[in-house]
């Protein structure tokens, strides 16, 4: 059986070692004794690496356990046989230098070959795998064999069908979490690698996966990241995505970028409502609809389009499904976790842990768009698909419960970490979100009004303490206003609001109030008609991104005092233009 070894890269490329039906061994090492031999310092190679042995017209790989090499890219394993016709041979890894053509022919080519009856040829591995399928058959067989009879023996004939429905489907689910490994490796090559690249650098950003023809999913957190690079780089840097693929870890460069419009929404509706938690700490949520896409140069060489669960699978999601991540994690791993040029993905195993709205609330399942899960997260993961069992996206990663500490995200010990489930990638990509955007906007309206402003706590403690006392809610008056501090009164570096309080009568008791809706620090200053101080709060009302207590004093005092007709109140801020609200409650 003649062979011809053609080295196609690294030491041996050029060289050609031709063997005919006598060559009943043949070397691949570092040994002096070795046919093709390598470099005494190439230690990815052993001295006895990897062997083609000849048995019944047929070359066999004889290959140790702690070795590696690849033929026609798949894993070589001992038994494994090469037939007739030429082979891609890998020396050591998959992306090792070491590559070599085998060009293998018969010794009697001139007569015809044989036509067997019967295939039976496997390699080791190959039998093996088909050993444990036939096992897991026989005795998930055997199973239901054995159940079906006691259900009948107990219940009778009625419900069998039904039984063995559930019980076929069970048998699948199995199946699936059995192969679900295999599953996420399968997938590894559709995820990509979001950077930024320079002339001389490149920067990590995120995970994004193919989802469509020449489109990729992603976070929308990601697109802003990559839209603000851009723009302090200019036209010297360029947003990518680079493939996992070896050898060629092909790069794309994005073309297009687009945002979820209800990202930005919710952000805004969220950072304008100045709510306290149930608990008094400041209300936050996870970025909520943070959904974002990519359209990439060269679409025909992406990868193969990543399957999103139909609408039915996603609605039942729950806890304690199974759940597979492939991304990029990066922020805070050793070498920054992956080589940016030559990247490998990250294949995680979970569970959900919980399914809710974006207000941590089980609602009816069309709401629950929060996907909560114990996969590990790191910054560059966001983006990553989240698997089901069956290979099919359910999620994409977003988001995850950390504090920082030294300008650092820290991991938290809750184990809980969250994403955004997957029809709400379908909603952008088939350009659905309007259909949705009156209703939701509306739900979150009212999810937010079952929260309170600190100055609505401040309100609603003051109130009872007056009926604790016994007194008249009736005669309490109550002044609201909102009013706009404009830079035309600035004066002494601030920018100042005034305005004369008076109460027609002996007032005992006052609470004043003051709430801005930016980040802005309002400040009150309270005087009589002599332009003495009654009351001085200088750098407190903030509310907008800080957490108070609603109990704090910088929030309401109690204040008492002897009528005072035309009082006056100063507010002042360090911006302009700041828009807030005073309130006046007086007995």
């Amino acid at each position: 059986m003649p062979i011809k070894i053609i080295g196609t890269n690294g030491h041996n490329a050029g060289r050609v070692f031709s063997f005919d039906e006598h060559k009943e061994v043949i070397l691949f090492g570092r040994s002096d004794s070795a046919d093709v031999r390598f470099p005494a310092d190439n230690t990815l190679v052993s001295r006895q690496h990897l062997s083609l042995k000849l048995e019944h017209d047929r070359y066999k790989i004889v290959i140790r356990a702690e070795n590696s090499a690849y033929v026609d890219g798949e894993e070589a394993y001992p038994g494994d046989e090469l037939s007739f016709g030429e082979h891609r041979l890998v020396i050591g890894l998959p992306d090792s230098q070491e590559v070599f053509q085998l060009e293998v022919s018969s010794q009697d080519s001139d007569m015809a070959e044989t036509q067997p009856a019967i295939k039976i040829k496997k390699s080791v591995r190959q039998q093996t795998q088909q050993l444990k399928k036939a096992y897991f058959w026989a005795f998930s067989l055997f199973a239901v064999v054995c159940t079906v009879g006691f259900i009948y023996l107990k219940h009778g004939s009625q419900s069998l069908h039904q039984q063995i429905n559930a019980l076929a489907n069970a048998s699948q689910t199995a199946i699936e979490k059995a192969n679900f490994e295999q599953v996420l490796r399968n997938k590894r090559e559709s995820v990509y690698l979001v950077a930024v690249q320079g002339p001389d650098t490149v920067e990590g950003v995120g995970t994004a996966w193919v989802v469509a023809k020449g489109v990729l999913a992603t976070n929308a957190h990601v697109v802003e990241a990559l839209e603000e690079n851009l723009k302090e780089n200019g036209a010297t840097h360029k947003a990518v995505i680079i493939s996992s693929k070896a050898p060629d870890y092909q790069l794309h460069e994005v073309t297009e970028m687009q945002i979820h419009p209800h990202y930005e929404a919710f952000a805004s509706q969220h950072s304008h409502s100045n709510k306290v938690n149930f608990d008094g700490t400041w209300l936050d949520f996870v970025p909520s609809y943070d959904i974002g896409l990519l359209e990439v140069d060269k679409p025909e060489l992406l990868a193969p389009v990543l399957p999103i669960a139909s609408d039915a699978a996603l609605l039942e999601l729950d806890s304690g499904m199974a759940v597979g991540l492939i991304g990029f994690p990066q922020e805070g791993s050793v070498g920054g976790g992956i080589n940016l040029l030559k990247p490998s993905a990250q294949v995680q195993m979970g569970h959900l842990t919980s399914v809710t709205d974006f207000f941590f609330t089980a609602q009816e399942k069309a709401l629950n768009h929060l996907i909560q899960h114990n996969l590990p997260s790191h910054g560059g993961a966001s983006g990553s698909p989240i698997f089901d069992t069956k290979g099919e996206v359910i999620a994409i990663h977003n988001a995850g419960n950390s504090t920082v500490v030294d300008n650092k995200r820290i991991k938290t010990g809750v184990g809980v970490n969250f994403a955004q489930r997957a029809d709400l990638v379908k909603e952008l990509l088939l350009d659905k979100v309007k259909i949705n955007e009156t209703q939701r906007f509306s739900y979150w309206q009212g999810k937010y009004a079952a929260y309170k402003t600190p100055i609505e706590i401040a309100v609603s403690n003051y109130k009872a303490n007056l009926l604790a006392k016994g007194l008249d809610l009736t005669a309490l008056s109550v002044q609201h206003s909102s009013e706009t501090i404009a830079d035309a009164t600035m004066r002494d570096g601030f920018y100042w609001w005034e305005s004369t309080l008076s109460l027609a009568e002996r007032a005992t008791e006052i609470l004043i109030t003051v709430e801005s809706n930016s980040s802005a620090k309002v400040n009150l200053i309270w005087v009589d008609s002599s332009g003495a101080d009654i009351a001085r709060y200088e750098n407190t009302f903030t509310f907008a991104h800080v957490s108070l207590s609603p109990d704090d004093e910088m929030v309401y005092e109690w204040l008492q005092f002897i009528g005072m007709d035309d009082t006056r109140l100063y507010v002042y801020s360090d911006q302009p233009n700041t828009v807030f609200k005073l309130s006046v409650f007086a007995m």
